[in-house]
């Protein structure tokens, strides 16, 4: 397989699994020392919470941008994202108000969700990164768990038959994206007599 070719697949693996973020399906991301589960924020049901919940044995969080989660006045970086722990936050709704700008401030949080953010890894990137690529808001569900502790999570991956993509190849897709175009075809178009084009 050449290079361009190797490129191509890891793009087209991206492509599926932003298609699968769209339909409201979960992801696994691989990379690094673990796996993550992933599932954009804007398309959480009560249903794939409690799934996800259940499978992330209580190491989930909702990746924000750092803008969203000014605007929703918690303390935030200037830029890139902040981690808030999913234990805080009671239901699906919730989480796609707190997803989306369109929404106010959902009542009910409770305090400390703010203040208990939690580290954000190249997982949460990924997953922000790739809910952006599905035309979905900046925002994701993700519960990574180390080598060792997945065996549920690889359980139910097989058995779901979800996708599975390597992190860095959603991170690396505008770069993909770029050194795979190539020239189609050229033409000359005549644009004298045009004067609106």
């Amino acid at each position: 397989m050449t290079d361009l070719e190797h490129a191509a697949a890891r793009m087209v693996v991206v492509d599926r699994a932003a298609g699968d973020l769209r339909r409201g399906g979960f992801v696994v991301l691989e990379g690094g020392r673990g796996i993550a589960l992933t599932q954009a924020a804007e398309t959480v049901t009560e249903e794939s919470l409690a799934v996800f919940r259940r499978l992330a044995n209580g190491d989930a969080s909702l990746a924000l941008t750092a803008p969203r989660a000014r605007a929703l006045r918690f303390a935030s970086p200037r830029s890139g994202l902040v981690a808030l722990p999913l234990d805080g936050i009671a239901d699906a709704e919730t989480i796609r108000g707190l997803a989306d700008p369109t929404y106010p401030r959902p009542a009910g949080l409770p305090g400390g969700v703010a203040s208990r953010r939690v580290a954000v890894d190249s997982y949460a990137a990924a997953a922000v990164t790739l809910s952006k690529h599905a035309q979905l808001l900046p925002a994701a569900l993700t519960a990574t768990l180390p080598a060792g502790e997945n065996a549920s999570l690889e359980r139910f991956a097989a058995e779901q038959q979800l996708l599975r993509v390597e992190a860095s190849a959603i991170t690396d897709y505008a770069w993909l994206a770029a050194t795979t175009l190539r020239p189609v075809t050229e033409a000359r178009v005549p644009l004298e007599a045009a004067e609106d084009a």
